[in-house]
Order: structure tokens, then C-alpha cells, then sequence
């Protein structure tokens, strides 16, 4: 079935004639009105909340260094007066030092003029006639005057400790009245945010709802269509078409969910066609690989064996000929019994003993308990024949081949051993990367039989690398493979 394809052409794509522009300009709107609010609320608060936050930190920094003020200076200085302390190991110019940075940094920060000025002149005059009255209590010291006399200086150094404590608490306070109204500014920001936010909310609200129900009738009735399309596609009908949407998505979309089905279905019988195709060629080229030269060797076999006069011998041979072509047809089954497969190898190992009496000689030892089960046919005699012609006919001296089958984990597992002239670990390499991926189109695979075997068991048992290989250069080889257990009753 051929589906007209509609082609898009660029200047028929608007931006509200998609369902991707259409949610564009959507969204855009609704984050447009939503960002108002968002944006002054977040700045307004951004700079209030910094400022407010600086008013708070003044307020603490003043109100620590109040505590210094108070107490610090005067009392060092009692104790230098009072003897406890020399002067030369007080901590007064340290106390007037630290005051300091503390006012500048008080004055840098302050919210106001009026605090700036309290800061960095009032405060800092008072500062300097405090130096000055510790310089006054050092000269006196050194000359030894009265006590009495470092006391009444002592008295001005409190005096002035406690302006310079009341000027702190009067910065302290304009501090706290410039937060309040800070914080007054921030709550009436809240509030215009809040009122602006509801008001949007509920243009976006609105918008939304009118966005839903747009895209339930231009978005998600299409897309139901196309997804029933697909279900039934699932189900096995292939027949099923998508009517094309006006929106240009959609409809690319439906257009392509058209092609897929028809193409799915072409594919299908494409399938099944080239499935056949194999199945048959596979057949083909292993029955041309026993056949031929096999057939004609066989009937020489029995020809010199009739004209020597070993009657016998023609008779076993005819007899393991017969059984052997019998059991490789099998009324056109594919699965047969192991025993059957096993029976087939003998047949094959006993014609080639007899034309190869002097270098062949062969063992078959399968569990009896895996003789009823079923396998595929034609599997084993090709791996049999292989480790003849390129194995064992490779070396000098008698020859051996040992065909086992057991029962493990499950599985059922076979082996085919030669003692053969095997191959290098080069040559095993090659012929493993071949049965891996196939040989390429300008070389032959050594032991065709290998390749075949490995594409049947491939096929039939969905095996990937059916045959594993074991070879050691003048030792022999070994081919290998398991297979899922299959019982007779199940074939």
C-alpha cells in the first residue's frame, strides 16, 4: 500500500500554525506575566534585605563597642593608677586603638549623615582627648605626683568615656529607627507583590484553562488516534492509516507513523521471504558439502571392494550407505532423535574406517539418558568429516576420532575430538573470527562444514557463536557446542 507523503513546505510554517509555536508563545506569555511581580518583588527585596541587613549589623557593631566604651579604658587605667599595673604594660593604647577601627568602620557604614557625623567627629574628638588624658597620667606618673592627682585625670577619662558611650547610644537608636522604616518599606513591597501576584494568577489561571482546552481538541485527540494507530499495529493490524492533522507536528508525525506501518508491513514479507530463502540455501550448501565428493568416494569404495572379493565389507558398507542418506532425509523432518544423530555419525565413521582401515580409527560415547531427546539434524557428521579431511589426513600415522554427548547443567553438550595435525593459535584465531561474522567475499573458510553447522545451530537455536573451538598445533582439535534439552513429546 502506497502512502501519499505531504510534503511541508517552509512558507507554509507559521508560528501559531504548530503546536510547538503555539506552546511557545503559551509559555512565553505566561512566564512574561508571571516574571513581572517575580522581578520587582526579587529586586525590592534584594536591595531592602541588604540594607536592612547593614542597619542591623551598625546597630550590633555599636552596641559591642558601647560595652568597650564603658568600662575598658577606665578601668586599665585604675589599675595603672592604683599600682596593680605599670603603665609601660597596660593595654590603654590598645583599648583607644580598637575603639577606633570599630568607629571608622561604624562611620563607613552609617545610614545617615547625622550618624556619620557622630561617628567620624564627635566620636573621634572624643577619642583624641581620651589619648590625651592617658598622655597627661604618663607624664605625671613619670615626674611622681600624688595619686590624687591621676585620680581627678582618671575622672575626666570616665567623664568623656561616658559621652562618647551616649553619643554611641544615640547612633545605636537612629540606626533602629532608619530598620524600622526599612522594614515598613519591605512589608509594603510584600504587599504590592502579593496583590500583583494574585491578579496575575489569575490572568494566567484563565490562560491556562483556555490552553488546556486547545490542546485537548488540537493535541491530545490526534495524539489518541495515533496511539490507538499504534496499538493496533501492536496487535498484528497492519492495514491501520493515521488521517493527517492541520497542525504541522502532528501531521509530520502522522505522515511518518504512516510510512513506518507500510514499511513495517514490507519489511515483514521481506522477512519471512529471505527467512525461507536461507533456510533453503543453508540446507542447500550442507547437503553440497556431504554430497558430491562424499557420494562418489563411497560408491569407489564399494567397487574395489566388490571386484577384491570382500563380500562382507560391501555389505557394511551398503548397509551404513543406506541408513546413512535415510536418516540425512528423514521425511523432510528437521529434528530427529539423538540416537538417530548419533546412529548417522556411526554410519558415516563406518564407511570412511573401511576405505581408511589403516589411519582410522573412531570411539562414540553418549549418556543414554539423552537419547530420546530431540536435536537438530545433520549436525554432528559434518563436524565429524571435518576433523577428517583437515585433521586427521593432515598427520602421519593412525587417526582418531571421538564423538561424546552428556547432560550438564541443564543442557545437552557435544564434542568432536580429532588427534589430528590441528592449527596455530593464528589460524584458530581466523577460523573463530569467520564462524563469528561469516567469511568475507574474497576468502574461503577452512571447514565449510564449521561454517554451516554454526549458521543451523544459529538459526534454530537463536545461538550466537554456536561452535567453540580448542586447538593446539600437533595435538588435535576439538569442536564443541550445547544445545537446550528438547523432549520428544514437545517436537
Amino acid at each position: 500500500m502506497k502512502i501519499a507523503v505531504q510534503k511541508w513546505r517552509l512558507k507554509d510554517y507559521h508560528l501559531l500554525s504548530t503546536v510547538r509555536g503555539k506552546l511557545v508563545v503559551s509559555f512565553a506569555v505566561i512566564i512574561s506575566l508571571l516574571m513581572i511581580p517575580l522581578s520587582y518583588s526579587f529586586i525590592s527585596y534584594r536591595n531592602l534585605s541588604e540594607k536592612y541587613n547593614s542597619l542591623i549589623t551598625n546597630v550590633n557593631m555599636a552596641s559591642s563597642l558601647n560595652t568597650i566604651v564603658e568600662n575598658s579604658l577606665s578601668s586599665e587605667m585604675w589599675n595603672i593608677i592604683a599600682g596593680k599595673n605599670r603603665f609601660e604594660e597596660g593595654r590603654q593604647y590598645e583599648i583607644i586603638s580598637d575603639i577606633k577601627k570599630r568607629l571608622e568602620v561604624l562611620y563607613q557604614n552609617s545610614s545617615s549623615a547625622q550618624n556619620a557625623e557622630l561617628t567620624g567627629v564627635v566620636a573621634m574628638r572624643m577619642l583624641d582627648a581620651q589619648r590625651e588624658y592617658v598622655e597627661e597620667i604618663k607624664e605625671q606618673m613619670q615626674k611622681g605626683v600624688p595619686t590624687k592627682q591621676n585620680e581627678e585625670v582618671l575622672e575626666y577619662i570616665r567623664s568623656v568615656s561616658q559621652m562618647l558611650y551616649e553619643t554611641l547610644l544615640k547612633y545605636t537608636f537612629n540606626e533602629i529607627q532608619a530598620a524600622n522604616e526599612v522594614n515598613e518599606q519591605i512589608q509594603r513591597s510584600v504587599g504590592i507583590t502579593i496583590g500583583a501576584t494574585s491578579m496575575i494568577f489569575l490572568a494566567v489561571a484563565l490562560l491556562v484553562w483556555a490552553l488546556l482546552m486547545w490542546i485537548r481538541d488540537t493535541v491530545s485527540k490526534p495524539i489518541d488516534r495515533l496511539k490507538d494507530m499504534m496499538h493496533d499495529i501492536a496487535a498484528g493490524d497492519l492495514s491501520v492509516r493515521a488521517d493527517i492533522p492541520k497542525d504541522r507536528e502532528l501531521g509530520e508525525l502522522a505522515v511518518s507513523q504512516n510510512k513506518m506501518a507500510d514499511q513495517i508491513e514490507q519489511l515483514l514479507k521481506k522477512v519471512v521471504a529471505e527467512q525461507k530463502s536461507r533456510q533453503i540455501s543453508e540446507m542447500q550448501a550442507l547437503q553440497a558439502q556431504i554430497t558430491p565428493h562424499f557420494l562418489y568416494n563411497t560408491f569407489d569404495t564399494i567397487v574395489f571392494l566388490a571386484e577384491s572379493g570382500q563380500a562382507q565389507d560391501v555389505i557394511r558398507v551398503t548397509r551404513a550407505f543406506s541408513n546413512f542418506f535415510r536418516i540425512s532425509l528423514s521425511k523432510g523432518k528437521d529434528w530427529i532423535s539423538v540416537e538417530k544423530e548419533v546412529e548417522h555419525v556411526v554410519n558415516y565413521l563406518t564407511i570412511q574406517q573401511i576405505r581408511y582401515s589403516d589411519i582410522l580409527e573412531y570411539t562414540v560415547d553418549v549418556e543414554e539418558s539423552m537419547k530420546n531427546k530431540l536435536m537438530l539434524k545433520l549436525i554432528l557428521q559434518p563436524l565429524v568429516e571435518n576433523g577428517i579431511y583437515h585433521g586427521i589426513k593432515g598427520r602421519r600415522g593412525k587417526g582418531k576420532i571421538c564423538v561424546k554427548g552428556w547432560i550438564q547443567q541443564g543442557k545437552m553438550h557435544f564434542s568432536v575430538t580429532d588427534n589430528g595435525k590441528g592449527m596455530d593459535s593464528n589460524q584458530l584465531r581466523k577460523i573463530q573470527s569467520q564462524l563469528a561474522g561469516g567469511p568475507s567475499s574474497n576468502e574461503t573458510i577452512e571447514g565449510y562444514g564449521l561454517y554451516n553447522v554454526n549458521e543451523r545451530l544459529s538459526l534454530y537455536y537463536n545461538i550466537q557463536s554456536a561452535l567453540r573451538l580448542d586447538s593446539s598445533l600437533g595435538q588435535g582439535t576439538t569442536v564443541s557446542f550445547s544445545i537446550p534439552i528438547k523432549e520428544a513429546k514437545n517436537a
